[in-house]
């Protein structure tokens, strides 16, 4: 499979798990066509794809409750600010491991508890990550090494 399966609205009332890991999907768009909405999708697995890109064209999300995303081993080098607060409201958990991520802002993981973002190309965590409270797992191990800077205060 190149593309997201727009035929799912067939079963858009009773799907709750997806998993379509190892395709060659490029793009994953929260807004399907027709503003197709999978109301009761709580877990979502796209791991092992092609996907450079988490797009949305309308205001409308497709995912309005998953709870777990997987985007493990894709292309994705940037996350969208709105990723726990407009694409994804109900997101809990989101593995974005083994991509070519290098840059991250705190507002993209609110609300989360489980953060894994290891083996990307970050290379600086920004202070404001320390204020999502709710995040209680983080994983960060395999990032590109960066310095710590120490001042001595007299």
């Amino acid at each position: 499979m190149t593309e997201f399966p727009t035929s799912l609205h067939v079963f858009s009332t009773t799907l709750t798990h997806l998993t379509l890991h190892h395709n060659k999907i490029t793009t994953l768009i929260v807004s399907l066509p027709g503003n197709v909405v999978l109301p009761n999708l709580q877990t979502l697995d796209l791991s092992h794809n092609l996907i450079t890109a988490i797009q949305s064209s309308s205001g409308v999300t497709a995912f309005p409750a998953v709870q777990t995303l997987n985007l493990t081993s894709n292309r994705l080098t940037a996350l969208p600010a709105d990723l726990t607060t407009t694409l994804f409201p109900a997101l809990t958990s989101f593995m974005a491991a083994s991509n070519r991520i290098s840059e991250i802002t705190a507002s993209s993981f609110t609300n989360l508890n489980i953060l894994d973002l290891s083996n990307n190309d970050i290379g600086y965590l920004p202070p404001e990550l320390g204020n999502v409270t709710s995040i209680q797992t983080l994983m960060i191990d395999g990032n590109r090494y960066f310095p710590i800077l120490v001042t001595k205060q007299t």
